[in-house]
């Protein structure tokens, strides 16, 4: 199309506006339902990654049902193969993601290898990813070191490495306390790794219990060692969950699919009538200024009060400056 400056169009009340927005609906958390929410007026078409997503973006906008499109993502790199049913010295787990506890819950992992440490089998997790929590992490495995539990820091693996990465291992785990889709979970699950993760968004659409995987709650470390545990001693299940992982993401998340049914909506936005920003509504939600100032309040550790007296001080120095400047004048 060219070099085209879309600035100032999309948020006019007046100027006609040479583009079209799609918002995606990419994570099951207020946060984000309450921002496409605030800008629905623009967008002409959305996309949900997940059933629950779906479900919760309609139940907000139920005006725009027609306009809200389930889309999962694609799978890019390539199908791997199914894990053999030979019997395993080790059972060898992988995690991707940022290693924080927000949202992901990487701490669970600690409750976890205690877990798997009083129970039969040898267990290795490979865990990838950077975050505010690795070096806490490491320092305390770096303390508690099991011997039948080993958990290696790969730090940020480049994309282009993490399909041999999956392929590595036999298992994949999320302790995640909500996702929209776990992008980590469809590459791992195209590469063969059983899954055993949390019920969260995006899982109900991809993992089966005791199909793809196992399913628990959100922090229930000690099913996932009783899983982990039946995995390491049955290498027939293992296989049959590995084969059915490829299997879902063969029929389900086909890029090429997916590049199509992306086509199609951006031609079904395009002839949808031009959207204009309402000359009457900030740009900018008042929550997100109101959080931004409490924020820089809370590092500043100025209340309102000290703020006014900053401002007060700050308009005698400028009131001072302008009578000198004006009485050195006339002398």
């Amino acid at each position: 199309m060219g070099n085209i400056d879309f600035s100032g169009y999309l948020l006019s009340p007046s100027k006609t506006s040479p583009c079209r927005v799609i918002g995606i609906a990419h994570t099951d958390e207020e946060a984000y339902y309450r921002t496409l929410i605030y800008y629905e007026g623009i967008v002409s078409k959305f996309i949900a990654v997940s059933d629950v997503v779906e479900t919760s973006l309609k139940s907000f906008l139920p005006h725009r049902h027609d306009d809200i499109i389930r889309l999962s993502y694609p799978l890019t790199s390539n199908i791997g193969t199914a894990r053999t049913s030979c019997q395993r010295q080790v059972l060898k787990i992988g995690y991707a993601g940022r290693i924080q506890d927000y949202q992901k819950r990487i701490s669970d992992i600690k409750s976890l290898v205690a877990r798997l440490a009083t129970l039969p089998g040898t267990y290795h997790f490979e865990v990838a990813g950077d975050g505010t929590h690795l070096a806490e992490l490491k320092q305390h495995f770096d303390q508690f070191s099991p011997v039948n539990v080993r958990v290696r820091f790969h730090g940020l693996v480049d994309s282009n490495a993490m399909p041999e990465f999956w392929a590595a291992v036999d298992v994949a785990i999320l302790f995640s306390s909500h996702e929209g889709l776990s992008i980590s979970m469809v590459e791992s699950m195209g590469a063969g790794c059983v899954q055993v993760v949390t019920d969260v968004s995006g899982v109900s659409d991809s993992v089966q219990h005791g199909i793809h995987g196992f399913v628990q709650p959100v922090g229930d470390t000690d099913s996932m060692a009783m899983h982990l545990q039946l995995l390491m001693h049955d290498a027939d299940l293992l296989s049959r969950m590995s084969e059915a992982c490829i299997d879902h993401v063969r029929q389900n998340h086909d890029p090429d699919h997916y590049d199509q049914c992306l086509l199609q909506l951006a031609e079904q936005a395009w002839i949808q009538p031009q959207r204009f920003w309402p000359w009457w509504k900030p740009t900018i939600p008042r929550s997100v200024i109101a959080d931004h100032k409490h924020r820089r309040q809370s590092r500043t550790g100025i209340t309102w009060k000290g703020h006014i007296k900053i401002a007060m001080q700050r308009f005698k120095h400028r009131s001072l400056q302008k009578w000198t400047s004006t009485m050195h004048r006339r002398h």
